[in-house]
């Protein structure tokens, strides 16, 4: 899956004068190029957007949960003696995950972590 990322908003939360806490505020979009391991289904190319928090724990270290909109799929086309069809698979996910994420040098990171996936919509239909 290819991704960019865009910050929308930064801002920083404190609970006392000593510990300050920075959480930053951003969109995440990108391209998702999906593909099923079944003969006859072709890659689907479509698009993923969603929002970010990033939760600073040090200077090297910060959580960031996600809550993305993702849309996925394929497409299918069957050319045989006995039937002749195209169909297109359309499936959308609500995901939402924490990355845990690993600053390695100023402005590039490592970041890993679970997710979580609701289908919100199901849709096969023939062309």
């Amino acid at each position: 899956m290819l991704n960019f990322t865009a910050k929308a908003q930064e801002s920083s939360y404190s609970d006392s004068a000593s510990e300050q806490t920075t959480i930053k505020l951003g969109l995440k979009g990108g391209v998702n190029l999906s593909d099923f391991n079944e003969s006859g289904l072709k890659k689907r190319t479509d698009l993923h957007i969603g929002g970010v928090m990033e939760i600073f724990v040090n200077n090297n270290f910060s959580i960031q949960p996600e809550l993305m909109y993702s849309s996925q799929g394929a497409r299918e086309k069957e050319d045989t003696p006995f039937a002749r069809f195209e169909a297109k698979m359309k499936i959308n996910y609500i995901n939402v995950s924490v990355m845990f994420k690993y600053y390695v040098r100023n402005g590039f990171s490592i970041q890993a972590g679970p997710q979580i996936g609701f289908v919100v919509v199901l849709n096969y239909q023939l062309i």
